[in-house]
């Protein structure tokens, strides 16, 4: 009887932030645990309350119980207390002997790097070990991060290229990093996660022509563009809507509610992950990223499920699941949405404006992109193909170690 491989994912957010890093520690914790692995999920304590139907809790107390006495994986918190937490980043080393007795340990992002360096990379040498790699690095910093938090982003130039080159596989979400990464690293794996097809589907479109945005209020997401596009589009009198979902820092919500302010078609609700959230989702009739970068975003995933093209900032990741429309929407029968280059706030504008005279103008060529996009999910970001790949990731690295 062959035994069940132990495995340990290290995720430094608590889940109750339940933000892109969040969902797919606990998805990857799920789906492992189905395929007959032993996992162990560690992450931090829970910070804040949490409402979001995957575990279908009301409350932070609902979700500590439920996240305990779930059958899938093992859910263990570390002990902040050993770690100082007057900085966000830390060298005070995490005891190893807690975090021993596993097969393999997968790493998900940086920030985890940042407070457990010594610990992890001794593990790192001694074990096998998978670094999921997302876009917040030394690869691409931010200006943000330089700006505002320099003390880490020279912390993460100088300890980051260690843990690449130390790690015996690196998983991506992009063409771009794989490239890159396969110069440090033997074994680079691209893996898309996966989205819930049977929780997000299509639903009939608003009456009115509706713009989604969903995410963080960051330097990263580009709100910037967004809002001068707001501002161009509104000027056309244009009968559009926007909603925003999401929360950030307080410069963009200020932003955010003078626009809400000076226009009566701009909206926001605060973060939200129940039914309605899937609703708007469905229901808009173009989701916009505008971000400078990212690695690639639950949001377009989760967009293309439930049938909404995505309009996008041509960065890396978006570039590799969308396809763009041609200049007339001649190729309606492969388009799932269209990009514009980072920044530019008239190419947004003209993108947003292109998209509402199709539905406007031509409202069966809209549908059938629509139908597209739901298909495009169906196909390639499916939870099999997901668990089939990474699985074979996982053993390919057993079996070389």
């Amino acid at each position: 009887m062959t035994l069940m491989k132990k495995i340990c994912i290290f995720y430094s957010s608590p889940l109750s932030s339940w933000g892109g890093g969040a969902q797919s520690s606990f998805r990857l914790a799920n789906l492992l645990s189905k395929n007959r692995y032993q996992v162990t999920l560690y992450c931090y304590p829970l910070e804040s309350e949490a409402k979001f139907e995957t575990l279908k809790c009301t409350n932070e107390a609902d979700l500590r119980y439920k996240l305990a006495h779930q059958k899938l994986f093992k859910y263990r918190v570390m002990d902040v207390s050993r770690i100082p937490l007057t900085k966000k980043t830390s060298l005070i080393d995490y005891p190893i002997e807690e975090l021993g007795g596993y097969d393999l340990y997968i790493v998900n992002g940086i920030r985890i790097v940042s407070v457990l360096p010594f610990t992890l990379y001794r593990i790192f040498e001694k074990h096998p070990c998978i670094f999921r790699y997302n876009f917040r690095s030394l690869l691409y910093p931010s200006y943000a991060v330089r700006k505002e938090k320099p003390l880490y982003y020279l912390y993460s130039r100088l300890y980051l290229p260690r843990f690449v080159k130390a790690a015996d596989a690196i998983w991506v979400l992009n063409e771009t990093d794989k490239i890159y990464f396969s110069k440090l690293c033997k074994k680079v794996y691209k893996i898309i996660n996966y989205v819930d097809l049977d929780y997000f589907r299509p639903a009939d479109k608003l009456k009115r022509f509706t713009v989604l945005f969903v995410g963080r209020f960051t330097y990263e997401k580009g709100l910037e563009t967004l809002f001068n596009a707001i501002h161009l589009i509104n000027k056309l009198n244009k009968k559009i809507d926007f909603v925003f979902i999401g929360s950030g820092t307080q410069l963009y919500e200020n932003q955010l509610n003078n626009l809400r302010t000076s226009y009566r078609n701009v909206y926001w609700e605060k973060p939200i992950f129940d039914k309605r959230l899937v609703d708007y989702y469905a229901k808009s009739h173009v989701s916009v990223i505008p971000s400078i970068l990212e690695g690639l975003p639950n949001v377009a995933l989760e967009s293309l499920a439930s049938g909404t093209p995505i309009i996008s900032s041509a960065i890396s990741g978006l570039k590799d699941i969308i396809l763009p429309r041609s200049k007339n929407f001649d190729n309606s029968t492969n388009c799932t949405g269209s990009v514009f280059p980072a920044n530019d706030a008239v190419a947004l504008t003209n993108e947003i404006v292109a998209w509402y005279n199709l539905w406007q103008e031509r409202r069966t060529q809209y549908q059938r992109i629509c139908e597209n996009a739901r298909n495009y999910a169906v196909q390639n970001l499916n939870e099999t193909r997901f668990a089939n790949e990474v699985k074979s990731m996982i053993e390919d690295v057993l079996q070389a170690k």
